[in-house]
């Protein structure tokens, strides 16, 4: 006796239906883009929303009158990052230096000047230092390229 089709699809059916009743998982919501927190660094690129926010160290440095420079790095370094731009201590768009990101085990760097950084706020030494940044990131085997963006707050030094 060969088998009905008609009994195979009723026999498979439960199996089909659970399939297509069953609750997805909830996705992870994203961070908020601007934490409530004294410092932080945050970057968004496919697969990393991240932010590094106090206790965890975030950094801000004024160096040969140029360059600005911003590390963040987590207590257990699962993820740290470097940004530099050159500009006057002033509110302003500037164009990115450099953008080194390590997070995932993987290393993401910026590929040339790729990368735009605007200050929103410039307080004088002690206060804030707001802005965000964008651009381009490629990862350590230069395979892939991917858009980043960020935001930031840090005290001045």
């Amino acid at each position: 006796m060969k088998p009905s089709w008609k009994l195979l699809v009723l026999l498979a059916s439960p199996f089909f239906i659970s399939g297509m009743c069953s609750k997805e998982p909830e996705p992870e919501p994203l961070p908020p883009d601007h934490p409530n927190a004294d410092e932080y660094f945050t970057f968004r690129f496919p697969g990393h929303n991240i932010n590094v926010i106090s206790p965890d160290s975030v950094s801000y440095g004024y160096y040969n009158g140029a360059r600005n420079v911003i590390v963040s790095y987590t207590g257990t370094n699962s993820h740290v990052t470097y940004m530099s731009y050159n500009a006057a201590q002033s509110a302003g768009g500037y164009p990115g230096e450099y953008l080194n990101i390590l997070t995932g085990g993987k290393y993401y760097v910026s590929t040339g000047q790729t990368f735009h950084v605007i200050v929103d706020n410039i307080g004088a030494i002690g206060q804030d230092i707001t802005g965000s940044y964008s651009g381009t990131v490629r990862d350590s085997l230069g395979a892939n390229t991917y858009t980043v963006t960020g935001t930031f707050k840090v005290k001045r030094q």
